[in-house]
């Protein structure tokens, strides 16, 4: 604020117009500051929301990578079952042909001991039979 002590018009006149031009100076300051200070929260509410549209896109692109790691994980462990699962039965049906052969190869061996005793009865009868003529 400027002070004039003079009594001259003329002087005073001039303080006035200083005085005027000073607020009009102070008013474009205020109103370029409040500009730029508009400009600035302008570029940082558009920064802050780029920043949270990209996290929520990271974010999704994370969800979706671990669904998939997910998915990967849950198919690789069905196809674990069914090839355990085909494994136990393989085991199984080898085991039961392997029980059948055992099955059969003690009814032949028996057959074979049953035709060898016979074989064996029927040499004795025909070496009697023989004695007695």
């Amino acid at each position: 604020v400027l002070v004039c002590l003079s009594k001259n018009p003329r002087v005073l006149l001039l303080d006035k117009t200083n005085k005027q031009a000073a607020l009009k100076h102070v008013a474009l300051k205020h109103a370029a500051l409040k500009q730029a200070a508009l400009k600035h929260a302008a570029l940082k509410h558009a920064a802050l929301k780029h920043a949270a549209l990209k996290h929520a896109a990271l974010k999704q692109a994370a969800l979706k990578q671990a669904a998939l790691k997910q998915a990967t994980l849950k198919q690789a462990a069905l196809k674990h079952a069914a090839l355990k699962q085909a494994a136990l039965k393989q085991a199984a049906l080898k085991q039961a042909a392997l029980k059948q052969a055992a099955l059969k190869h003690a009814t032949l061996k028996q057959a074979a001991l049953k035709h060898a005793a016979l074989k064996q009865a029927a040499l004795k009868h025909a070496a009697l039979k023989q004695a007695a003529l």
